[in-house]
């Protein structure tokens, strides 16, 4: 009879689940698969998303470099008759282009060369001739200077692509905007402003969206000594 006593105790301390917990267990487990992947299928869309606009970002952030670099070194040679001038900018907006033009102490690709040697820059954005390209481009041209000498081969490079805006608004010293012209000497602005956008999938929805990226130049130079301003106030 001992016997029997004992073994009904051990059965009844290893019993198995029941139906009831198997069943929450079941669903607690389900409960937390499912937030696994929903958090899962989040972090994976975020990162598609931070690599999708990896292309653009680097293309904005090296644009903003070159341009903060050599921005800061404006300078205003002598002027010539005849002599392109020290600060050009042209704007058509009908046709979405723009084109900026100036001399610089610091030009971007030449930082490693002796005091003295400057170049001219020149940036412009073009939209595209045909319907089946996808954005503008963006080509910067430079012309090394020794003074205001003209030295070497000048160079032109596209440095953006896929462009689907790009927009230099220019502020003179009194802070209002500063019209310009391909044929006439314009005074270097007080400020740049720099916006440009790129077309980028949205992982998330699927669509098309525009990135967005601005900055801002500030410039030492005051203006430049045009054949008609020459005298004891030239330049200021």
């Amino acid at each position: 009879m001992r016997d029997l006593k004992v073994s009904n105790q051990v059965s009844r301390g290893h019993r198995g689940f029941t139906l009831v917990e198997l069943l929450v267990a079941m669903a607690i487990s389900s409960i937390v698969i499912l937030a696994v992947c929903a958090a899962s299928d989040a972090g994976w869309r975020l990162w598609r998303r931070v690599e999708d606009r990896r292309p653009a970002e680097e293309q904005a952030r090296r644009i903003i470099d070159m341009m903060r670099t050599e921005w800061a070194g404006l300078y205003l040679p002598p002027a010539q008759e005849g002599a392109v001038p020290a600060f050009v900018h042209f704007e058509d907006r009908d046709r979405g282009e723009q084109m900026v033009s100036f001399c610089t102490a610091m030009p971007s690709y030449y930082r490693g060369l002796p005091p003295g040697r400057c170049a001219q820059v020149t940036y412009e954005f073009r939209k595209p001739v045909s319907d089946g390209d996808k954005g503008g481009v963006l080509v910067r041209r430079e012309q090394l200077l020794a003074g205001e000498t003209p030295i070497a081969e000048p160079t032109a490079e596209v440095i953006a692509t896929n462009l689907a805006s790009f927009a230099m608004e220019y502020l003179d010293r009194e802070g209002k905007p500063q019209q310009g012209g391909r044929q006439g000497a314009a005074r270097p602005p007080r400020m740049v402003k720099l916006q440009m956008a790129w077309p980028v999938r949205n992982a998330l929805t699927g669509q098309d969206e525009r990135v967005f990226f601005s900055s801002q130049f500030l410039v030492a130079a005051e203006a430049p000594l045009l054949p008609d301003e020459q005298g004891p106030n030239a330049g200021s």
